[in-house]
């Protein structure tokens, strides 16, 4: 199925993201997030093209590459975590809206909450780890400076509905029983 659940062991085991035609894999696996890294959780970004502005001296304003001109850059997250599961632990990025929806709140906010108390961030951490997740997750192999690295991306990130589950346990019980 499209949503076929596999444990984060099956990126190494199945080889998933390194594929000759360069696409990307994808499966969904329950797991507990276990670490957010909290420096570099946002950056500044272009709002036309996404892309990572320069920032300009003694300026709010910066520049995008991309798009050629001076902009008032957007804060858009880019979220390192850990993630547990009953096989390993797989770090994941979360990038703006999955990161937002975990998190709360926009980049900007964030910034300025953590900015108003240094203990903002740290507590809002500890709240959301250590939950039990259903997790969609896109594995492709990158080239980062000549290095192939598989990179690992939350696509859909949801707390445990735990009817849900329990209904797809005993849907998977049920297949061993009637064989």
């Amino acid at each position: 199925s499209a949503d076929e659940r596999k444990p984060f062991s099956a990126i190494k085991t199945e080889g998933m993201g390194v594929r000759e035609d360069g696409k990307a894999d994808w499966f969904t696996t329950r797991a507990t997030l276990s670490f957010i890294k909290q420096e570099n959780l946002w950056y500044a970004a272009c709002p036309t093209c996404n892309k990572k502005v320069i920032a300009l001296p003694d300026s709010p304003m910066g520049r995008c590459d991309k798009c050629e001109k001076t902009v008032e850059p957007a804060f858009r997250y880019i979220v390192a975590v850990t993630a547990i599961d009953n096989t390993t632990t797989q770090w994941l990025t979360l990038f703006q809206d999955v990161a937002q929806g975990l998190l709360g709140m926009d980049a900007k906010d964030l910034s300025a909450r953590q900015e108003g108390d240094p203990t903002f961030l740290p507590n809002l951490c500890k709240q959301i780890c250590f939950k039990p997740y259903v997790i969609r997750v896109r594995v492709r192999e990158e080239s980062v400076m000549d290095e192939k690295r598989v990179k690992c991306v939350v696509q859909r990130m949801e707390p445990v509905n735990f009817v849900t589950e329990s209904m797809l346990l005993l849907r998977e019980i049920a297949r061993y029983e009637g064989r």
